[in-house]
């Protein structure tokens, strides 16, 4: 979060339109990367987020073996 403030006080400083613009177009760009990330999740087909209640006794042993594995 302070490179980003400290990025627009230097950007200010140093060319207030260019700041200005920059400013006006991040809602969009934020708008942008959560449709983009809703499509990407979309295209992979998960529908849900797949949560440890899901999982059965021998699959979060076999993940905790491979996590000590690694």
């Amino acid at each position: 979060m302070v490179a980003l403030f400290t990025g627009i006080l230097v950007a200010f400083i140093f060319s207030w339109p260019m700041a200005l613009c920059s400013l006006f177009i991040l809602p969009l760009m934020v708008i942008g990367g959560v449709i983009a990330a809703k499509a990407d999740i979309a295209s992979m087909g998960v529908t849900e987020l797949e949560t440890d209640d899901d999982k059965t006794d021998d699959e979060k042993d076999s993940l905790i073996l491979a996590a000590d594995s690694i």
